[in-house]
């Protein structure tokens, strides 16, 4: 096993802690007030005013005060470990850069390898602060990784506590992660765009992950196609030599969607440039499915029906999990040809990472063969229409296009103008 080697500082507690470092511990003193219950100002007055509130404040965002006694009656009061002994980060760095390189290369084996490395070079400091959250951050990396799955709910809420305090690379890595679980399952609107904020992913011009991620986002959220347009073909030019087949497919991949949304004539040419690529590399699972149920939606937007259930059946075929919000697509598409829904409803659906939200939609979906179209409509129109605006435009289409095959039968054509309104559409 890989251990530190560093050299001892003497027993007495006041030693220096680098500004960065204290920047770091400002975020982790923030959460363990937060989990003991302490009001910013209730822990000040703790410390009998040793520090202002306001210097306090200025601490837990990422400010580095000058006095290092109040770290240290801090840790004291959290019970906060910190390695006086040891400052790990010169060890760490070449094993993170590796792992970042590795990360944007597709090398997911190579991947593994570097964070078993930072396992074991970290595990003897786990009952340091920093460090254990360090070690948590690689193991939840390390099992998805492994498992090629999404993250866990949970996994979610942590990594957002406790992102800033990664260390950049890793950090980086993490970000299309995040924004990949909460694009997938809950898909709240805000939320996305949050993630954006958070992590600026043009701020990484040397990761074709994070700018994919921030390319996708301005197409199918902001729907601001040129931006996304040129980001993809700056990587692609970049990536053509590269002998990265996967970061490749996923430029051609996504250059393919936007230029069927924007009618540009080389679609043909990148969707046979993706089949190319199919055919003679080895293109994991979940591009590959992933693809299938983009070119759905283009078809869906042509009006091909036929075409995109042709698409919307190789993606269902080849996913392990019948995720929720992927069967909204595929139901509105059988409403779409007029043919029956009983079937699709009749299998069961993993619902347990979806949110509250999408669950209600599908509830839409569950009561429409038993009930009458009124009776629908006003389940669409109260229950569904109040959560739209904070879903992606994808869904408040469907749920439009639901209503107008409604509507025929009811009469009630001043719930497609509230509709319409509402959303702004």
């Amino acid at each position: 096993m890989r251990v530190f080697t560093c050299k001892k500082g003497h027993d007495h507690m006041l030693l220096d802690i680098c500004k960065e470092h204290r920047k770091r511990y400002g975020w982790l003193i923030r959460q363990k007030r937060i989990a003991l219950g302490y009001t910013q100002k209730e822990l000040v007055e703790t410390l009998g005013h040793a520090v202002s509130l306001r210097s306090y404040i200025a601490l837990e965002n990422g400010k580095a005060l000058q006095d290092m006694d109040i770290y240290d009656q801090l840790f004291a009061l959290l019970d906060l470990q910190y390695n006086y002994a040891c400052n790990p980060d010169p060890l760490l760095t070449p094993f993170l850069q590796k792992l970042f390189e590795s990360w944007n290369a597709y090398e997911e084996e190579a991947c593994c390898s570097c964070i078993r490395e930072l396992l074991q070079l970290l595990s003897p400091y786990r009952q340091y602060s920093w460090e254990s959250v360090v070690l948590k951050s690689l193991s939840i990396l390390l099992d998805a990784l492994k498992k090629d799955r999404l993250l866990k709910s949970e996994e979610y809420d942590w990594l957002m506590q406790f992102h800033s305090v990664l260390p950049r690379e890793l950090e980086s890595v993490y970000a299309s992660i995040l924004y990949h679980y909460q694009y997938t399952l809950p898909h709240d609107r805000n939320q996305l765009r949050n993630l954006l904020t958070i992590f600026p992913m043009l701020s990484h011009p040397d990761s074709v992950k994070n700018c994919i991620t921030y390319a996708l986002h301005q197409t199918n959220l902001e729907h601001n196609d040129l931006p996304a347009w040129r980001q993809l073909q700056k990587f692609r030019k970049q990536e053509e030599h590269s002998g990265n087949w996967t970061a490749l497919f996923d430029l051609y991949h996504w250059l393919c969607l936007i230029s069927a949304r924007i009618h540009v004539p080389a679609f043909e040419d990148l969707h046979r440039m993706c089949e190319k690529l199919l055919q003679e590399h080895t293109i994991k699972a979940e591009r590959r499915i992933t693809y299938y149920f983009n070119l759905s939606g283009v078809y869906h937007n042509q009006k091909e029906y036929e075409k995109e259930e042709y698409y919307l059946c190789l993606f269902l075929k080849n996913h392990t999990r019948q995720l929720l919000p992927f069967m909204f697509w595929y139901i509105h598409n059988q409403r779409l040809q007029g043919k029956g829904i009983e079937k699709v409803l009749a299998q069961s659906y993993d619902m347990r990472d979806c949110s509250e939200r999408l669950q209600t939609l599908w509830g839409f979906y569950e009561l429409l063969p038993h009930a009458d179209a009124q009776t629908s409509q006003k389940y669409l129109m109260k229950r569904c229409l109040p959560l739209m605006s904070e879903l992606a435009v994808e869904f408040q289409i469907v749920f439009l296009h639901e209503l107008q095959l409604l509507i025929p039968k009811t009469r009630n054509y001043k719930d497609l103008h509230l509709y319409m309104k509402q959303l702004r559409l």
